[in-house]
């Protein structure tokens, strides 16, 4: 009978705590619905708003670096290396800062080339917008006194090399050398120029020569490049280049290395950015870029026998050993610094593929911007649809434009205020906004164009129809505005 007692609380406090679990736990997944609920909302609402990449970095923590941002730069520009893609990026870095920049005054479509070879004079340019220029971008074959000398001191030199043999093809196909060249092979020109490249090619080194072409833009005597390939023809297939050509090499090589701050290399093109980034102290959005004149195209990847390899190493002997060289010094720069820059080439890689697509896809889910996320190397920043206009401008449209921009800033000794020459009409080819409205017209798209506008604040994101003081096209009165506060 005493048991009874004890039997029925017993029972009654388990049934409690049993109805207690159910309670809490229906608590609990009540609650945890509603918070992802509210998390699948708020990301719903935002991903149609903007994109986002997720950030991979272990670190997420952006500490500024403590260095200042070089703004005064000279491109050796050397042909078909991938030159025109980096002076694409240092067009819109000018651009986007106002910087002067060394252009020509010719106005035509070849006034790109203006100073190539030897053409770079003070009388061939236009004055720089205030008392110095900032930057020089353009092919010319290099003399570092002549750019010393417009640009002055404390200037940063850089320019690109690539593996001599992946040159050779793409100078094949951009010049059209099998056409140039009469070779009748026309399955395998290459090939049959290799077999013996003297027979073909009788001219002096140059840009259209196939002898050291990228030595020969970089500043080395072109009777000298002769010489020596004419010296290498000679020796054996292997053979080690002799103590006296070598000597004339290591004396460019020095040269170039004394000069230059960095050489690039095109095969790891990323890796150079990342180093030009860290070394001008630019920021991530600064080095964002799409491919410029890269071609797809037959015997791109076609395989070269190794004998005609050989004949190759002694017909181009100096752009060997100066790639080779090169390739070496910034792969061992590289090691200096680290992991946390091949972590930051890699993040570079990936944030930039990204770039590319929300700039390059018209979808109708990319109606906003992009929203790069901080990481270690980089703050967080915005890819807006202007930004991307800006990246894909063509050369000769960001030409046209800091050209036109120069001649209006020193027409006016000065900067124009925005306010005076907003856009109010229809005509937007007038002398209101541009100095040289046909070759913009020409060199330029409207969108291109208009975007160019919108950055001269000729156009403003501010400018409506809206006003508090008067009634809209439905009629709507200042307070039904300030009912949304």
């Amino acid at each position: 009978m005493e048991g009874v007692p004890i039997f029925r609380l017993f029972r009654g406090m388990l049934v409690l705590a049993i109805v207690t679990v159910l309670l809490y736990g229906a608590i609990l997944f009540q609650r945890h619905s509603k918070d992802r609920m509210v998390v699948q909302y708020t990301s719903s609402n935002v991903h149609r708003r903007s994109e986002f990449i997720q950030n991979t970095s272990t670190n997420a923590k952006f500490v500024p670096p403590s260095c200042t941002r070089r703004t005064k730069l000279a491109l050796a520009k050397v042909h078909k290396t991938g030159g025109t893609t980096l002076m694409q990026i240092l067009h819109r870095f000018a651009y986007l800062r106002n910087l002067s920049l060394v252009i020509p005054i010719q106005t035509n479509r070849g006034s790109i080339n203006a100073f190539y070879p030897g053409g770079l004079k003070k009388e061939k340019c236009l004055p720089p917008q205030g008392d110095h220029y900032d930057m020089f971008t353009y092919h010319f074959v290099y003399k570092r006194d002549v750019l010393t000398n417009l640009l002055g001191n404390g200037t940063f030199f850089v320019t690109i090399l690539r593996e001599p043999l992946s040159h050779l093809k793409s100078q094949f196909h951009f010049y059209d050398l099998a056409k140039r060249y009469k070779i009748k092979d026309t399955k395998y020109p290459l090939l049959r120029f290799l077999e013996n490249p003297g027979a073909y090619d009788k001219k002096r080194p140059g840009y259209l020569g196939t002898r050291n072409p990228m030595s020969a833009d970089l500043g080395m005597g072109l009777n000298v490049l002769k010489q020596l390939t004419e010296q290498a023809m000679k020796w054996q297939p292997g053979q080690p280049t002799n103590k006296t050509a070598m000597s004339i090499i290591e004396n460019l090589i020095l040269n170039i290395d004394q000069d230059f701050d960095l050489v690039m290399i095109t095969e790891y093109f990323d890796e150079g950015l990342v180093m030009l980034k860290r070394l001008m102290c630019l920021d991530m959005q600064d080095i964002l870029y799409y491919k410029t004149l890269a071609f797809l195209y037959k015997g791109k990847d076609q395989k070269v026998p190794t004998s005609s390899v050989e004949n190759h190493k002694r017909w181009d002997i100096v752009d060997y050993h100066l790639y080779d060289y090169f390739n070496k010094s910034f792969w061992r720069r590289v090691d200096q610094i680290g992991k946390d820059f091949t972590d930051e080439a890699t993040h570079f890689k990936e944030l930039n593929l990204k770039v590319q697509q929300h700039c390059s896809v018209n979808d109708p889910r990319n109606n906003g911007a992009l929203v790069i996320p901080e990481s270690r190397w980089n703050p967080p920043f915005i890819v807006t649809h202007e930004l991307c206009t800006l990246m894909k401008l063509g050369q000769m449209c960001y030409m046209t434009l800091l050209r036109d921009r120069n001649i209006r800033y020193n027409s006016k000794k000065g900067p124009e205020s925005p306010s005076k020459t907003e856009v109010k009409e229809g005509v937007l080819y007038s002398k209101r906004y541009c100095a040289l409205c046909d070759e913009i017209s020409r060199d330029c798209t409207l969108n291109e164009y208009i975007a160019h506008l919108f950055f001269e604040k000729h156009i403003s994101h501010f400018h409506t129809s809206f006003s508090p003081h008067k009634r809209t096209g439905r009629g709507q009165r200042e307070v039904e505005f300030n009912d949304y506060s």
